[in-house]
């Protein structure tokens, strides 16, 4: 079998009820079957129907199943760089769908942009129900929803691509020390953030384009529990602990600003802030979310 030219990685934690959807999206590619290989790395803590699964798939030719032991998603992806044959690694998520023409409008951002080390796409989202009248525009990051126009380009430092449809150059995944371990989800744990960003961060100090293509379309399917209100305020909790933990300076000067700021309000402003931030169930204001991000970074980085 001739070499791929895209290695599109799936990387699946007990979710074989939806699987399925991911690989058909990505055996339905526009593309010549040998230009692009398909890997699933399966986390899952049951190696019983990590193996069953593992059979489901054997009819794909391109398509190879790896089952790995050792938990978390950033080591997972890890797993899937060092095992793809091409020069380019592509990610989807499990709950994502890959449009057809995805994997050639990759491989063609790679060719059109030279210094192109990393590439990614719009996410659009699947609402599998009503989406939540008090999800604002700020709020829809937290949901890795993504469009960044009709253009392909490349992208400024303080823009980023999401994590269930980003594409690196193999070589300089590899040689920037893949995705930190420390970062990631790790089963239903936790939910860590900051491993694609930080990747990225380093890939781009080294000089690499970071590429935004908008052809290159996944959807991504919006799990219903996350239309909680709890969830979204677990969520930002979490974003400040990836953010201590990726990068511990300047946490430190953000939890210093947000202890100051906090230090000029009355103590009953204070309490109505903190009874509206973890009391209020049935929406999410802006100013709660950033509320819950400095207390939590202000724990993190003993400000108070």
């Amino acid at each position: 079998m001739a070499c791929p030219i895209i290695s599109a990685v799936i990387c699946t934690h007990n979710r074989y009820d939806i699987l399925p959807l991911a690989i058909q999206s990505l055996a339905e590619q526009d593309i010549e079957r040998d230009v692009l290989e398909i890997l699933v790395i399966d986390n899952s803590g049951d190696h019983q129907k990590a193996e069953f699964s593992k059979q489901t798939y054997a009819h794909l030719p391109n398509l190879r199943y790896v089952i790995e032991a050792a938990p978390g998603l950033s080591n997972a992806r890890n797993i899937g760089a060092h095992a793809a044959r091409a020069r380019i690694v592509a990610y989807i998520d499990d709950d994502a769908s890959a449009a057809t023409q995805w994997a050639r409008e990759i491989i063609s951002a790679y060719d059109t942009f030279a210094n192109a080390k990393a590439v990614g796409g719009p996410v659009r989202p699947i609402w599998l129900k009503p989406r939540p009248a008090w999800l604002t525009k700020t709020a829809e990051t937290y949901f890795s929803i993504i469009d960044r126009g009709e253009s392909s380009r490349e992208l400024n430092p303080n823009e980023w691509l999401a994590g269930c449809n980003l594409s690196f150059d193999r070589e300089a995944l590899i040689s920037a020390g893949g995705f930190d371990v420390r970062l990631g989800r790790t089963g239903n744990s936790s939910l860590l953030s900051n491993e694609e960003t930080s990747l990225v961060d380093i890939i781009r100090s080294r000089g690499g384009a970071i590429v935004y293509t908008p052809g290159a379309v996944v959807d991504h399917r919006i799990d219903p529990s996350r239309f909680d209100p709890s969830w979204l305020k677990r969520r930002i909790a979490w974003q400040a602990v990836s953010d201590a933990i990726s990068d511990p300076n300047l946490s430190r000067e953000k939890a210093a600003m947000a202890a100051a700021a906090h230090k000029q309000r009355s103590y009953i402003r204070r309490a109505f802030r903190l009874a509206n931030v973890f009391y209020s169930r049935k929406h999410v204001e802006p100013d709660d979310m950033q509320e819950i991000y400095d207390m939590v970074l202000m724990l993190l980085c003993k400000e108070s």
